[in-house]
């Protein structure tokens, strides 16, 4: 079922103009108003918080952006998240995101406007679509512990530092802390002890960067990263088979990246929730370790990477790649031999391959098996118009081998999958097999999950 925010999202594609908080008002909640200044009170916050919107100057007009992540954004439609954290974030604690009140605060800076964040965990599910400002590094630190907590895989998030972008900006500034920002930009000593007040002046001073920026001739969101990155030392292209054009044209998705040395052997393999914030990491000054990225740089010659769907997909790629080439520069992913119990059940997740599903069966009498679901129909079948769900045959293949299984078969992809299962059940679509009446129910199931395909893998689909 379709959230207000995806109705409004289409029909302003569908429609391709403009909507006015009070249009928005009357057309989708059914409220009549004709008191403009209350129907932007009340759906500011609602679509500031959706990286897909954006609104004009006046802040009372609403239009859809066709944009997927943040690549070559110009800076007055971006979203960029500002946020402080303070105290501990633990990776375990189930009730982070609900008691995020007590120890952070967030806020959405979007074309001038700006709201109070309260879905955390949309925003990071949704993390491509956003630039995140954290206050300082201990911020940032405890943000990418939250997101472990909602995937495997670690956070390739795009952030900007506000120090580093004063420093670019103002070279003549003698400014080394929170306080002598504060004094430069003329703040009445705003910052205070609580995470909400260190917000607001991170938002104050970030609102007079980007309006410096911008008069020196900053346009995209790339523009803003490249001032905010730290001074790095030219890389020699003429050592590699690929040169700086090849680094940004790799895609912002997820997958799994082998770097090669000359004679064309892995010498490392690594997984990722965005191929191309990750795999240009090795190239500048970054968070990882010195010694590890000389390490590495000192064998690679050749990048070869694949898309892929989802943070699991990735997991089990990895392990593949790595039990297939031993690396030398990798450690050997180890998953004990153990009994872990299952009911046959299928894992759906989005597939790279195309506008499909990925398919994971599990079994505790077979080993993991998997399947490319690609949706539509194939010709020649017994139900209205002649067709039947594309699938059907492979499906009821794969179900059929699952029953006659016997015992219990360990296999380290199960394991990893039963794992993730586990861990990440509240946004992992499941069906239970057993609970159905045939493969037809199944294929049934499949094709609603595929009609809601953008949230596959974000959260779960009601389809009963």
């Amino acid at each position: 079922m379709k959230s207000i925010n995806d109705a409004i999202y289409d029909t302003m594609l569908r429609e391709e103009r403009a909507f006015s908080s009070s249009e928005i008002l009357t057309r989708f909640f059914k409220i009549r108003t004709v008191d403009e200044t209350m129907a932007v009170k009340i759906i500011g916050p609602i679509l500031m918080a959706d990286a897909r919107f954006i609104v004009d100057e006046s802040r009372m007009n609403w239009r859809a952006l066709r944009i997927r992540n943040t690549d070559r954004v110009p800076i007055a439609a971006a979203s960029f998240v500002l946020f402080c954290i303070e105290g501990s974030v633990q990776q375990a604690d189930t009730d982070i995101f609900w008691n995020i009140g007590k120890y952070a605060s967030f806020i959405i800076r979007k074309g001038g406007a700006e709201a109070e964040a309260k879905d955390v965990k949309r925003i990071l599910l949704d993390a491509d679509r956003y630039i995140f400002v954290p206050y300082d590094a201990g911020s940032l630190n405890r943000l990418k512990r939250m997101y472990r907590a909602l995937s495997p895989l670690d956070p390739e998030l795009k952030t900007l530092s506000v120090k580093r972008l004063v420093l670019h900006l103002y070279p003549e500034k003698k400014i080394k802390k929170w306080q002598d920002i504060i004094r430069e930009f003329a703040l009445l000593n705003f910052e205070s002890h609580s995470p909400i007040s260190k917000t607001k002046t991170l938002t104050r001073v970030f609102e007079h960067i980007t309006d410096t920026a911008q008069e020196r001739g900053a346009e995209v969101v790339d523009d803003l990263l490249e001032m905010s990155a730290r001074p790095e030392k030219a890389v020699n292209f003429s050592r590699y088979a690929f040169d700086r054009d090849f680094l940004r044209a790799l895609p912002p998705l997820p997958g799994v990246y082998i770097f090669r040395n000359r004679e064309g052997q892995a010498v490392y393999v690594g997984k990722t929730g965005n191929l191309k914030a990750r795999v240009n990491s090795y190239f500048r000054d970054s968070e990882e370790s010195v010694e590890k990225r000389a390490l590495i740089l000192q064998y690679l010659y050749s990048i070869e990477y694949s898309e892929l769907g989802s943070d699991l997909e990735a997991l089990i790629e990895e392990y593949r790649l790595i039990d297939e080439y031993r690396p030398v520069l990798n450690t050997k992913v180890q998953v004990p031999q153990r009994v872990v119990e299952t009911p046959d059940t299928i894992l759906a997740l989005p597939c790279a391959a195309h506008a499909g599903l990925k398919l994971y069966f599990l079994s505790n009498a077979s080993p993991l098996l998997e399947y490319d679901f690609p949706g539509g129909n194939v010709p020649g079948g017994n139900v209205p118009g002649g067709n039947v769900p594309g699938g059907e045959r492979e499906i009821r293949e794969i179900i059929s081998r699952l029953k006659q299984g016997k015992g219990y078969v360990f296999d380290p992809l199960k394991v990893i999958a039963v794992d993730y299962w586990k861990r990440y059940d509240e946004r992992v679509n499941t069906i239970d097999i057993d609970s159905l009446g045939s493969v037809n129910d199944i294929i049934s199931i499949l094709h609603t999950l595929l009609g809601e395909i953008e949230k596959i893998g974000r959260e779960k689909i009601r389809y009963v």
